[in-house]
């Protein structure tokens, strides 16, 4: 009887033990080998020949067009127009004979400089030098007396070139490489950054100015003499 027990035992603990193996044991699942991931990306060749029949979104399309039409700037031109303002200062050295009258009747024409373009004959580029208030009246009275004044240094463009009958340019040199609108503003930048801003009549003024800016653009020698 106490063996019997012991088997009894025996088996009761044999068969928690398996049953509590049943209840951990999953199921087996058989499966199909997964196919192959799909590669979604494409080649270089199908991008190439995608962006070939692809074109460009507008924004794109306008910035290349722009910048395909941007002006370039290969003309030179010296010109010469009244300043308002320097009428007085004419008048006022001619009355005191401070300087001769055939001087002095060249003082009231101011000197520029002006780039244009063969790929866009309206636009102009001006350039010039002058007083910041040239109509006012202590500028007058400081230039008639030798005296210097604050002046301004301009680059201006322009559509459409200044005309007049009062207003004379001459054709100065075609240059043999064009300068973009950047690089002719940024060459023209750095030589008013080491001109002097103080004008002086004679000294320091527009034909100063005039002369020394085409002599920096052009690499040749310019006087005053040789504006007009």
């Amino acid at each position: 009887m106490k063996t019997n027990h012991m088997c009894c035992r025996s088996r009761s603990t044999m068969a928690e033990s398996g049953g509590i193996a049943n209840v951990a044991r999953k199921p087996r699942v058989w499966r199909s080998t997964p196919n192959k991931p799909i590669d979604r990306c494409p080649s270089y060749s199908q991008l190439r020949a995608a962006s070939s029949k692809t074109s460009l979104p507008k924004a794109f399309e306008s910035e290349q067009r722009a910048s395909e039409e941007a002006i370039s700037w290969d003309y030179i031109y010296v010109g010469r127009m009244p300043l308002v303002g320097f009428e007085a200062v004419s008048a006022i050295i001619l009355l005191t004979n401070l300087l001769p009258a055939s001087l002095s009747q060249w003082l009231p024409l101011h000197s520029f400089v002006a780039l244009g373009s063969s790929r866009n004959p309206e636009e102009c580029m001006v350039i010039d030098f002058l007083p910041e208030r040239p109509t006012h009246p202590t500028t007058v009275l400081a230039l008639a007396s030798g005296g210097s004044v604050p002046g301004q240094l301009r680059v201006r463009q322009l559509r459409g070139w200044l005309r007049g009958a009062s207003v004379q340019t001459r054709f100065e040199m075609k240059l043999e490489m064009p300068l973009t609108d950047e690089g002719a503003r940024c060459a023209v930048e750095v030589f008013n950054s080491r001109w002097d801003p103080e004008l002086r009549l004679l000294h320091n003024d527009c034909r100063h100015y005039t002369a020394a800016l085409l002599t920096h653009l052009s690499s040749k020698q310019y006087g005053i003499e040789d504006l007009f």
